[in-house]
């Protein structure tokens, strides 16, 4: 699959990762993240991750030492027939095949789970990493990254008049807090409408009930009471808001407005209760993550003070078409 075969040296070993692997995989990938990983973080994330959703790491060993890991999943923000990956190497054992090796063997799996495009991130001021990916066919896909609202120092006043012309012409907001069923069933259509219509989701299946509700209800980080719902005096739903709770800050994973309800400002009156409800609970930071293409959704954010934090490049490969199913 690969245009020219990696250097081999005969002495390394590539195996599936194992939860004994834990403390050196984090000194390995903690440099590759926007901030420091810790065997503690890194651990929920493991334990957390849905089940339903393919994943798969390996390490590769030098004289029994870990010297190398790769990673190949996939998630609801890429096509059924994408993988993303990743590859780190110990920067006191690159230059010597490795990554090459690794990135044949994430290349080799794809290939036949019929994969036809694999993905990968790459840290924006990471060019070493940037260039290795380009000279093994990889080019840039689009830029990720985050950014992050200090609560503490938020200036509510400047901002509470805005909520309040909203709500004056007839908006209300309500939590999914005490749902029932039924209104489950409308959040999901609801919310799986909006994500179809997002710049990084556009001509990707839609996503089913259990993609929403893992991602919104189900998961350990989601509270219901932190999910809101901006309605008319219709009862019409217009948009979406929702946070999710980590230990040291809380991310404001999803908001969407209807195409009709656009422009008037409710995606910044969404944001905006969602600001208060953390304010209130002495949360002092705020996350996002943005898309360079989502320009509507990033003038929201810059307006209400968020910073942007360093972020990736995802990175694309085509693969060869798989053999036809016999």
């Amino acid at each position: 699959m690969r245009a020219s075969p990696c250097h081999n040296n005969g002495v390394s070993l590539i195996r599936p990762a194992t939860p004994q692997d834990a403390r050196r995989l984090v000194e390995l990938l903690s440099p590759t993240r926007p901030r420091p990983l810790t065997l503690e973080e890194f651990t929920r994330q493991e334990s957390e991750w849905p089940a339903p959703q393919y994943r798969q790491r390996w390490v590769l060993e030098q004289h029994a030492t870990l010297v190398g890991t790769a990673q190949l999943f996939w998630w609801p923000f890429i096509a059924k027939d994408a993988l993303q990956g990743s590859v780190v190497v110990s920067p006191d054992h690159r230059t010597q095949g490795h990554g090459c090796r690794l990135l044949a063997h994430l290349e080799e799996v794809a290939h036949s789970r019929r994969t036809t495009r694999l993905l990968g991130n790459i840290l924006d001021q990471d060019d070493t990493s940037r260039n290795w990916a380009e000279r093994h066919g990889y080019r840039e896909d689009m830029h990720r990254f985050a950014s992050e609202l200090p609560l503490g120092s938020f200036d509510w006043d400047a901002f509470a008049p805005q909520l309040a012309q909203v709500q004056a012409r007839g908006v209300t907001f309500q939590t999914m807090q005490h749902a029932d069923a039924e209104e489950w069933a409308r959040f999901d259509d609801f919310a799986a409408d909006l994500l179809s219509q997002t710049p990084d989701l556009q001509g990707l299946p839609r996503w089913t009930s259990e993609q929403v509700r893992l991602e919104f209800q189900t998961r350990p980080v989601s509270r219901p009471d932190w999910i809101w719902i901006a309605r008319n005096e219709s009862g019409t739903w217009l948009g979406l808001t929702a946070l999710a709770q980590f230990p040291d800050l809380v991310y404001n994973s999803f908001t969407g407005v209807i195409a009709p309800a656009r422009g008037q400002g409710l995606a910044r009156a969404l944001k905006l209760l969602a600001i208060q409800a953390a304010r209130q609970e002495g949360v002092t930071r705020m996350r996002t993550n943005n898309l360079s293409i989502n320009a509507p959704m990033l003038a929201v954010n810059h307006a209400l003070g968020f910073e942007q934090l360093p972020g990736h490049w995802v990175m694309t490969r085509d693969l060869p078409a798989p053999p036809p199913l016999t």
